[in-house]
């Protein structure tokens, strides 16, 4: 059996790192580069002892005639809460329960991509950042059963999730947890997800249909 190269060690391990750092606060965006073209955009935090993830999610329809919405979402173990506008403006959202199989139906499903990371080059004076390559395939056989399952199943998708390229950025010179990632799908229509990390002190999160916080 041939090892795996040295970056593409390093980048495996930079996400297990960054899973373990647990309390995380994120950015993530989400586009389809059409035609038609739409983007969503989602702002939140994670707290993976729980495991429980908080975002809110906004979406432009660009080129597709739906209209914009913000809507919350908490994935809670495996279920994910989806929040609509209440009926009372201002008020509590109204939520949607769905059963899923845990961190892959969430933002960061971006960062789990990485672990299917085939190639990697740290680019030249600029230490941690990786161009990449990755499949879908490769990071359900770096998963837990469950995400792993979660990550096969994008491969079935039309378009299916198959090949990713971009970049990946590791904090303190390659030694640190996953700060950036930036993957555009191979196919048609092209598609771009991106997710910027960092950690945060605290991720207070009220699960719907539950007392207290996460």
């Amino acid at each position: 059996m041939i090892d795996d190269p040295a970056p593409v060690r390093a980048v495996r391990a930079a996400v297990e790192r960054t899973l373990d750092a647990a309390v995380l606060a994120f950015e993530s965006t989400f586009e389809v580069l059409g035609p038609p073209f739409f983007r969503g955009t989602s702002t939140g935090c994670c707290d993976l002892r729980v495991p429980v993830v908080r975002g809110e999610v906004f979406f432009d329809p660009g080129e597709v005639p739906w209209p914009s919405a913000t809507r919350s979402a908490v994935l809670h173990g495996r279920t994910l809460w989806l929040g609509s506008p209440g009926a009372v403006p201002g008020g509590p959202p109204q939520w949607e329960a769905l059963p899923v199989r845990g961190l892959a139906a969430c933002d960061l499903v971006t960062l789990l991509w990485v672990r299917g990371v085939t190639t990697a080059v740290e680019r030249p004076g600029e230490p941690g950042r990786f161009d990449v390559q990755a499949d879908a395939a490769t990071a359900a056989a770096h998963s837990p059963p469950d995400v792993a399952a979660s990550l096969r199943e994008d491969t079935d998708t039309e378009p299916p999730v198959d090949v990713l390229r971009g970049s990946v950025l590791v904090g303190d010179g390659g030694a640190g947890i996953v700060r950036e990632v930036g993957l555009t799908f191979v196919g048609d229509p092209e598609r771009r997800v991106t997710l910027a990390l960092r950690r945060t002190a605290r991720c207070a999160v009220e699960v719907p249909g539950a007392a207290g916080a996460g």
